[in-house]
């Protein structure tokens, strides 16, 4: 056991002398200098060159439209804040138990998101907007705003809807 110890303090003891042996002596060593990092200035996230979300439209078509696919489009952040705009300023549908009886609907819908909000527009049916925890109505300001963002072969659809 003291053969072993011993040998672990010599390998110990060489190790501290390799190390001290290839270094210079202090009064040999360069002088060392400080020199500071470059600053930039702070980043404020807040300021105007942050990424500011931008309005995304999924059109859902009908069920019946053969060949018909979803399609995404996508709008500047003044499309998104006008949509939202628009939504809030439209008339509230009461949740007070009430049954609505709409025509029929096929599941033709324009799902939004601009930032955290989004919202389902129902473009058939009885054309209402879940918007967060509330429905809305559509009206023709919502229709503009939608109609901006629209791809060009639902415009047809979006004016025969009253969505002018």
């Amino acid at each position: 056991m003291r053969q072993i110890l011993a040998a672990v303090l010599v390998l110990l003891g060489c190790a501290a002398c390799t190390s001290a042996a290839s270094q210079p002596p202090a009064s040999e060593a360069p002088p060392t200098t400080s020199v500071a990092p470059p600053t930039s200035p702070p980043v404020d996230p807040g300021g105007p060159h942050r990424h500011e979300p931008a309005l995304k439209v999924t059109w859902t078509p009908n069920l019946n439209w053969k060949h018909q696919q979803p399609v995404t489009t996508h709008g500047t952040t003044a499309q998104g804040r006008a949509l939202v705009h628009d939504i809030r300023a439209a008339q509230r549908v009461p949740h007070n138990g009430a049954a609505y009886s709409c025509p029929i609907d096929f599941g033709v819908r324009a799902r939004f998101v601009f930032g955290a909000q989004h919202g389902i527009v129902d473009l058939g049916g009885c054309r209402f907007i879940q918007f967060g925890r509330h429905t809305y109505r559509t009206d023709t300001a919502i229709g503009k705003d939608l109609r901006a963002v629209a791809p060009h072969r639902w415009l047809p659809y979006l004016r025969q809807r009253d969505l002018k």
